[in-house]
C-alpha cells in the first residue's frame, strides 16, 4: 500500500514535446516559479507519466493543460488534488474537459490562469471562481520616448487571421497619412494560414501571406513585411511593439512580454491578456467592438492611442497580477459539480439561436460562442 505524503507534496509535470514555441518556454519558466517559492516542500518535476513514484505525491501539477496526458495518469493515480494550469485552447476544448471533470469529480480539481481577463471569462462563463499565475512576469520599471518625427513600431509572432495583420497595415497606414508622419511598421513572423476565422469572403481564395503582401503594395505609408522565424535581436531599435489581435487564445501573449521586457512600449488591443499588459503599462489600450458578425476594432480608441504615444510618452510598468503558489495550492477553492452543469447546458444548447442570444446580451462572439465580454 501508497503512503500519501504530506498535502504540500507536489509532482510537476511539464509536456517537453511542445508543438508551440511559447509552451517550450512556458513550461520550464512555470516549473523554475514553483521550486523557487515552494522550497522545503517535497515536489519533483517530471516529464515521463510512466515514472514509478507517482502515486505517493498528494497534489499533482500540470504546467501545459494536456488533457490527454492528464486523463492518463488520472486513471491509474488518484491524487488528492489536481492543479492544472490552463492555456488558450482550454475553451476551444471544452467539451472534452467537461467530460473529464465528470471523470474525475471525487479528485480536487483547480485551474490555473495565466491571466486576469482569462480568468474572468472562466468566472462568467463556468461560475467559477480560479487562480491567476502568469507563465512569465513583468519587473517594475519605467520606459520612456522623446517625442520624434519618425518611431519603429514592429509586430512579431505568428501571422494568422485573427491576429488582425490586414487590420494593422490599413490603420497603421491610415494614421500616417491623418498626421502625415513617417513612422515604420515591421511585421515579422510565420504564416499560420487558418482560413476557418477569415473576416472577408474575398480573401477565401488567396493564400494570407500573398493577401498581406498585396495590402502592403498598396498602403503609401513605411510597411516592411517578412514571413519565417523571428529572431529576437530584431527588436533592437524598435520602439514599439503594436499588436491588434482579437486571436481566440490569446490568454497571456509571449510576445507582448518578451517586447516589454526589452523596453518596448506596447500599443494592443484590449483583448484577453493584452488587457492584463495594457493595465500593468497604464495604458488605456484599443477598444474592441463585439458585435453579431464577431470581433472589429475601434478605429477612434485607436486613433486616441497612437496620437497619445507619438507625442512623447513616459510608461511605469507594474508586475502582472497574480496569486501566490502556497495560495493557489492550500486553498479549499476546487471545481464543482455546479460548475460542471453549467458547462453542460452550454454543451447541451450551443448553437441553439434563442440560447446564443441569452449569452449574448453582455457581447458574445457569435463566431466563438464561448467568449463574451469579460474577454475585452
Amino acid at each position: 500500500m501508497n503512503v500519501k505524503l504530506s498535502l504540500m507534496s507536489i509532482a510537476i509535470y511539464g509536456n517537453p514535446d511542445q508543438t508551440w514555441l511559447s509552451m517550450k518556454k512556458i513550461i520550464p519558466s512555470l516549473n523554475s516559479s514553483y521550486l523557487e517559492h515552494l522550497s522545503g516542500v517535497e515536489s519533483q518535476f517530471i516529464n515521463d507519466l510512466s515514472q514509478v513514484g507517482l502515486e505517493k505525491y498528494a497534489t499533482f501539477v500540470c504546467l501545459d493543460g494536456n488533457l490527454e496526458k492528464i486523463s492518463l495518469v488520472c486513471k491509474r493515480i488518484t491524487f488528492d488534488q489536481l492543479i492544472i494550469h490552463i492555456h488558450g485552447d482550454f475553451m476551444e476544448h471544452i467539451s472534452g474537459w467537461l467530460d473529464f471533470f465528470k471523470s474525475y469529480s471525487h479528485f480536487n480539481i483547480k485551474l490555473v490562469c495565466s491571466t486576469t481577463a482569462q480568468k474572468n471569462l472562466l468566472k462568467n462563463v463556468m461560475s467559477y471562481e480560479s487562480f491567476v499565475f502568469p507563465p512569465f512576469q513583468l519587473c517594475n520599471k519605467r520606459m520612456s520616448l522623446p517625442k520624434k518625427d519618425s518611431y519603429k513600431f514592429i509586430y512579431f509572432g505568428r501571422i494568422s487571421e485573427n491576429k488582425n495583420i490586414d487590420w494593422l497595415i490599413q490603420y497603421f497606414d491610415k494614421f500616417q497619412l491623418l498626421t502625415k508622419r513617417s513612422d515604420e511598421l515591421i511585421i515579422r513572423g510565420p504564416v499560420d494560414d487558418i482560413k476557418c476565422m477569415v473576416k472577408d469572403l474575398y480573401r477565401i481564395s488567396m493564400n494570407l501571406d500573398d493577401y498581406l503582401v498585396r495590402l502592403c503594395t498598396d498602403v503609401q505609408s513605411k510597411v516592411n513585411i517578412q514571413f519565417g522565424e523571428f529572431k529576437i535581436t530584431e527588436l533592437d531599435g524598435a520602439d514599439f511593439f503594436i499588436s491588434l489581435s482579437t486571436y481566440h487564445d490569446e490568454d497571456y501573449g509571449l510576445a507582448a512580454f518578451e517586447a516589454i521586457d526589452r523596453d518596448l512600449i506596447p500599443v494592443l488591443t484590449n483583448w484577453g491578456g493584452y488587457k492584463s499588459f495594457n493595465k500593468a503599462c497604464g495604458l488605456k489600450g484599443i477598444n474592441i467592438k463585439l458585435t453579431p458578425k464577431g470581433a472589429s476594432l475601434d478605429m477612434m480608441s485607436f486613433m486616441s492611442q497612437m496620437l497619445t504615444l507619438v507625442e512623447g510618452v513616459e510608461v511605469e510598468v507594474s508586475p502582472l497580477e497574480k496569486d501566490s503558489l502556497n495560495t493557489i495550492i492550500s486553498s479549499q477553492r476546487f471545481l464543482s459539480k455546479e460548475n460542471f452543469e453549467i458547462i453542460q447546458r452550454m454543451e447541451d444548447f450551443k448553437g441553439n439561436t434563442e440560447f446564443s442570444e441569452e449569452f449574448n446580451k453582455e457581447g458574445c462572439l457569435t463566431y466563438f460562442s464561448l467568449y463574451d465580454g469579460s474577454y475585452c
